[in-house]
């Protein structure tokens, strides 16, 4: 089953699988809107990114909205170096004008989830800010609107990827995480436990390669310089593209109802999520189970389109 009228408002700190999720999700024509965080990059750089990625394949009409520049946590934000220094594995692609893009701000996201009830999808694959901004200042019955919130973040019952026991977006502000899974909205969680059997193969990268054009060949060549820092791996994991794949198919992941608490009081388990047995806040879907060549057919399938 396939929810093509999905309405995608995508919280993202490009990055080079945000990139990837980008482009997937403007191929199938449900993006609404990016709205940036800090995260793999400064706030600045992942906006200038979006905008560079937009108009690459051509969508600047893609509404685009400023985020959060810092975190809730006090945390020392983190650059993540495996995105190269311009966070697109270093493809230095031209910054065009930004006047020539559509600016909003959090009340455009407000906004569109109270005209559209239940059919807002927010996908967030950055850092949890932005979405623990929108529940703090948004109005309270926006939860009851929104359809679900997918968020590629934590690691429940496999080891972290920034330390042994925290996932990069949770660790960059585990308070915003709590704010976030403890709201009561309808979460997906789409962790390491799914994303790292999500690999792009080195045949996949090719496929996009010989595809030939202009934005293949740059998603070809983010996805070789991610595949650099993959030890082990043939290929690269494929984090963010999964969790937007989500908003659309569904079973792709199969999820098990679990309370998740997020670490924030323990210097060396900062930022882990753990399943805990009973808690006074709500259950959120955690997917622990992947169709993996399915979703990798849908995915590189969307892209060659």
């Amino acid at each position: 089953k396939v929810k093509m009228c999905a309405k995608v408002i995508l919280s993202t700190d490009p990055g080079i699988d945000d990139a990837m999720a980008i482009i997937f999700l403007s191929k199938l024509n449900v993006l609404e809107a990016i709205w940036t965080t800090m995260g793999n990059n400064t706030l600045e750089i992942c906006t200038n990114n979006s905008v560079k990625i937009l108009e690459l394949i051509g969508k600047q009409g893609i509404p685009i909205i400023k985020g959060a520049e810092m975190p809730i946590s006090n945390a020392n934000h983190i650059i993540a170096g495996v995105h190269g220094k311009d966070g697109l594995g270093n493809t230095n692609l031209p910054l065009p004008s930004l006047s020539s893009f559509t600016w909003e701000s959090l009340e455009f996201v407000i906004s569109k989830i109270e005209r559209f009830p239940n059919e807002v999808s927010l996908v967030s694959i950055g850092p949890l800010t932005n979405l623990a901004n929108l529940f703090q200042k948004g109005p309270k019955h926006l939860y009851k609107k929104l359809k679900e919130v997918i968020i590629m973040g934590g690691a429940v019952n496999v080891p972290g990827n920034i330390t042994p026991y925290a996932e990069f977006n949770i660790f960059c502000d585990p308070q915003a995480a709590k704010i976030v899974f403890s709201s009561g909205v309808p979460i997906t969680l789409i962790g390491l436990d799914v994303t790292h059997k999500a690999v792009m193969t080195k045949s996949h990268i090719q496929k996009l390669e010989d595809g030939g054009t202009e934005i293949l060949k740059f998603l070809a060549k983010i996805a070789k310089f991610y595949s650099k820092f993959h030890l082990g791996v043939d290929g690269c994991f494929l984090h963010d593209p999964l969790a937007a794949a989500v908003a659309i198919h569904p079973t792709l992941v199969t999820t098990n109802d679990l309370f998740i608490d997020v670490i924030i009081d323990d210097p060396k388990r900062l930022g882990q999520t753990v399943a805990v047995g009973e808690a006074n806040f709500p259950k959120i879907s955690v997917a622990l189970k992947l169709d993996q060549e399915k979703f990798l057919d849908i995915f590189i399938t969307s892209l060659l389109k």
